[in-house]
């Protein structure tokens, strides 16, 4: 293609080979762009009015619906609770809402529905995508795919139809992700997307992999994704393995979390470990340790809606501390400067 186009382009020739030259061009350009991701403005404490707040970096990823709306727009307000009923429903998934409020500076009126409504989903004033659709009207509604391009727009909501095809669209873009912890994250998937839903750290995959290894040998079009898939679990396994080994006198809590999330993926390595999950199960002290990681990361994996939530979350992470503090003398080894670590590391 480089010759022909070169070609092309010193003759000045606009020729069949040259336009398509140019439209595959078009078509990688399009494709970079849209797998760097989105780009965002005003996701900034500035513009934020209500619910979890974002950054960029939170939206990586995710499947994210954006609403633009305005406090003078009557269908706009009729939409707010249908749009918080599909927040709750998929919220708890790789899901961002965003209400981007477009009409002048109302942070009361804001405030005002927000109440009226219990909305929880964050709303941001004037907040969007750098390179938007153009807004016709409002209430007008996109939608954007993990790596950024978007897939479904409309302009206008429609009560509960409305409420249902928003859903459905959602719904499309969910199946089509792979568990953000599987363990064939980076293998191109095209035959066996259904089964990397279910290769995730804690969930037995022996079964599935014993039918990977058979789809593996076969020498057909799903062979090779079988075997990458195989040696991504099996990369997977390795770095489990070699967490546990490097962890284990120095942050036993950890090493224990690893062990148990091990055996829970592999049944079949639960006697190799039966040795160290016995000794460190029985530590106390190591049961202090697991359970203040856990509280922690499981505070940090949410996102507060409010003030009163954000609140909520600073009291459990405190209180969480303070039962930890007695066992920072332990002599267990690895435990007193695992807790220690927790518990300055303020990004827990």
């Amino acid at each position: 293609m480089g010759s022909d186009y070169s070609l092309a382009a010193r003759k000045f020739r606009c020729d069949g080979r040259l336009r398509a030259a140019i439209a595959s061009l078009a078509t990688v350009f399009a494709m970079a762009t849209a797998f760097a991701g989105a780009e965002w403005r005003h996701l900034d404490d500035d513009s934020w009015r209500s619910g979890p707040k974002l950054t960029p970096d939170k939206l990586k990823g995710k499947v994210v619906l954006v609403d633009k709306w305005g406090v003078f727009c009557p269908p706009c307000r009729a939409s707010l609770p249908h749009l918080e009923a599909i927040w709750k429903k998929f919220r708890n998934q790789p899901f961002v809402l965003i209400g981007a409020h477009c009409q002048g500076e109302q942070r009361e009126k804001i405030a005002e529905l927000v109440k009226a409504n219990n909305l929880t989903y964050s709303i941001y004033q004037d907040a969007g995508m750098v390179n938007e659709p153009a807004v016709r009207g409002i209430p007008f509604f996109y939608l954007l795919a993990p790596d950024g391009s978007i897939v479904y727009q409309k302009l206008g909501f429609g009560g509960q139809n409305g409420e249902q095809e928003l859903e459905n669209a959602i719904k499309a873009e969910l199946a089509k992700l792979v568990a953000p912890d599987s363990l064939c994250n980076g293998v191109e998937l095209n035959y066996f997307k259904a089964e990397a839903h279910n290769l995730v750290p804690g969930k037995n995959v022996e079964g599935l992999v014993s039918r990977l290894e058979v789809a593996a040998k076969k020498g057909d079009a799903k062979s090779d994704e079988a075997r990458a898939i195989l040696r991504a679990i099996e990369k997977a396994h390795d770095a489990f393995e070699t967490e546990i080994r490097d962890n284990v006198r120095t942050r036993p809590g950890l090493a224990l979390m690893r062990i148990e999330t091990l055996v829970k993926t592999w049944p079949s390595e639960k006697s190799r470990y039966a040795k160290a999950y016995k000794k460190l199960s029985a530590s106390r002290d190591v049961r202090a340790a697991v359970k203040l990681r856990r509280t922690l990361e499981a505070l940090s994996a949410r996102s507060p809606r409010n003030a009163l939530e954000e609140k909520k979350f600073a009291d459990a992470r405190n209180a969480a501390k303070a039962a930890a503090v007695p066992f920072a003398d332990s002599r267990f080894p690895g435990v007193a400067g695992e807790i220690a670590e927790l518990l300055d590391d303020d990004n827990q």
